[in-house]
């Protein structure tokens, strides 16, 4: 609430696009800091949604191809542990499944319509 009242989640994450790499530093670190707080409280969905809407997502996206290590693996840090958690459950989904000491893979196959295809 605090955050949504003073409206200061923009002007934070338009500070990502900062040419200073120490600002850049300091921001994904609040931003860690605060995600991590917002999971702490049971908000994290709230919060991320609202990251995402402002264009921090694709920010962050970005700062994976940056030059800088540190920077590249904060971003990375923050995208996996608060914005990847749904496509950990499809590839759960995706992953083979031991069976009698084998591996077998089970991709859904697509059903044909009924009556068969027209042309």
């Amino acid at each position: 609430d605090l955050i949504e009242k003073n409206k200061i989640l923009k002007p934070f994450i338009d500070l990502l696009d900062a040419q200073d790499l120490r600002t850049i530093v300091v921001v994904l670190t609040g931003l860690s800091n605060l995600l991590a707080l917002t999971e702490k409280l049971g908000g994290t969905d709230n919060l991320c949604l609202m990251v995402e809407e402002m264009g921090g997502m694709k920010k962050l996206e970005s700062l994976q191809k940056h030059e800088n290590e540190e920077v590249y693996k904060k971003a990375y840090a923050i995208i996996d542990a608060y914005f990847s958690n749904s496509d950990d459950e499809v590839e759960q989904e995706l992953a083979p499944q031991e069976v009698n000491g084998a591996l077998e893979f089970n991709a859904t196959q697509p059903k044909d319509p009924e009556g068969g295809f027209t042309f």
